[in-house]
């Protein structure tokens, strides 16, 4: 053997002996990191899960049950930080001093609860769902993906709401995003919102000081005092832009509008690729109940949710029409954007076709045709009609009391 190759050999086992005496561990495979991954998301660990798949993502990009996986790690760790605003909420209003109830409402110093809302918002919510949708991209890119999961609890405030455990494939990756579009087209229409308020004037009513002191509450009277509170917040003169739109973020609605009506697009086209699955698993996310065992869907066969729960008679009694509403919805969202189909005619949203939920309990047609250019809607935010509506509404119910009061309230405020 050369000198040369012998100096090499020696190298390579240096460096080899070196590694083992530092105590490097050695690089985990692609496979290997699914496998924890898995594992993780089935404890409900978001963030050890999002981690794994991130290096697994780096071994193979845009490989897509490990999108599908990263998109589902997002998923828990959306519902973590909820769970953890929700308990920050709690804790801080049973810490209220009366300097906080004279001063504007703000989490932070030399902020407000307006700057606050957005910074969470931008800096949290909309990366991670950014994240979520170019992952779901990747996974339902591939007809043939398929991610099985032992188990996948949704926890919040210690109670396991569901467990989405199960076998995911590419229509649940075409829902959940849907889904995903869905939040982020209301964080678009948050983002674009004026929050501004003092929250002075909701910890400072009666009702909610009783809550935070767990003293018995007369309810006959505590819709009034929630409504004259809420009341003070949209007549606040140091707040009048509260609900507005903010006039730097008008982008944000027309994304809004968008993002809703692929969501709502989404939504109704996933029953049509269930019923062209040519296999269903027994523990498919969503799925039917192959009853026959034909490897297709039938007509008299329902929809199945997670493997283990069919849908009820009355819930596929509602598909049809939940479907023809949904299609009229997103025809409407979709109106002006590129995903407009259909340029020469002018999708707007019909209310009469709520008739069919009446015709359901045997009603007559209450509804008349009424036409909604949703369009119109997103381009000219009706921000200002809107609190002036929901002003009447409280300044109304501020001086009835009951449900009847409240009802009543509202009707008066829609016909004047």
């Amino acid at each position: 053997m050369k000198l040369h190759h012998c100096l090499c050999v020696i190298v390579v086992l240096a460096v080899v002996a070196c590694s083992i005496e530092s105590g490097t561990p050695p690089r985990r495979t692609f496979d290997q990191l699914m496998m924890q991954a898995r594992e993780a998301l089935a404890q409900g660990d978001g963030l050890a899960a999002h981690n794994l798949l991130a290096d697994a993502l780096e071994l193979k990009p845009h490989e897509s049950s490990a999108s599908l996986a990263l998109a589902l790690a997002d998923v828990l760790q959306l519902v973590h930080f909820g769970d953890e605003i929700v308990t920050f909420v709690g804790n801080l209003s049973t810490q209220v001093s009366e300097k906080y109830l004279n001063d504007p409402g703000g989490l932070n110093p030399n902020g407000n609860l307006n700057d606050t809302i957005h910074h969470f918002v931008k800096h949290i919510f909309e990366p991670v769902l950014d994240e979520m949708l170019v992952a779901l991209g990747d996974a339902r890119s591939d007809p043939l993906v398929s991610l099985q999961l032992t188990a996948l609890p949704i926890v919040f405030q210690n109670k396991t709401l569901i467990d989405l455990g199960g076998t995911w494939d590419a229509n649940d990756a075409y829902w959940l995003e849907g889904t995903v579009r869905l939040v982020q087209g209301a964080v678009d229409l948050l983002q674009g919102t004026n929050l501004d308020l003092d929250v002075g004037f909701v910890l400072g009513a009666p009702v909610v000081q009783k809550l935070l002191a767990k003293e018995p509450i007369d309810w006959a009277t505590a819709g009034q005092d929630l409504a004259a509170a809420l009341l003070q917040v949209f007549e606040d003169p140091a707040h009048q832009d509260f609900l507005l739109p903010l006039p730097d973020e008008m982008w944000r609605f027309q994304r809004a509008q968008r993002n809703l009506a692929l969501g709502v697009i989404y939504w109704v086209g996933i029953w049509r690729r269930i019923d062209a699955e040519p296999t269903n698993p027994p523990d498919d996310v969503l799925g039917f109940v192959d009853g026959n065992q034909n490897g297709r869907r039938d007509p008299n066969e329902p929809y199945e949710w997670l493997g283990r729960y069919p849908f009820t008679p009355l819930e596929m009694k509602l598909m049809p029409l939940l479907l023809t509403i949904g299609a009229n919805l997103g025809g409407a969202l979709a109106e002006r954007t590129d995903l407009d189909e259909t340029d020469a005619v002018i999708e707007t949203l019909d209310l009469s076709l709520f008739n069919m939920f009446l015709e359901l309990l045997g009603l007559p047609d209450l509804i008349p045709h009424t036409y909604y250019n949703l369009a119109d809607l997103f381009a000219d935010p009706p921000a200002a009609q809107i609190k002036e509506f929901l002003t009447e509404t409280l300044d109304c119910a501020s001086h009835e009391s009951g449900l009847i009061g409240v009802v009543l309230c509202v009707v008066n405020s829609v016909n004047p």
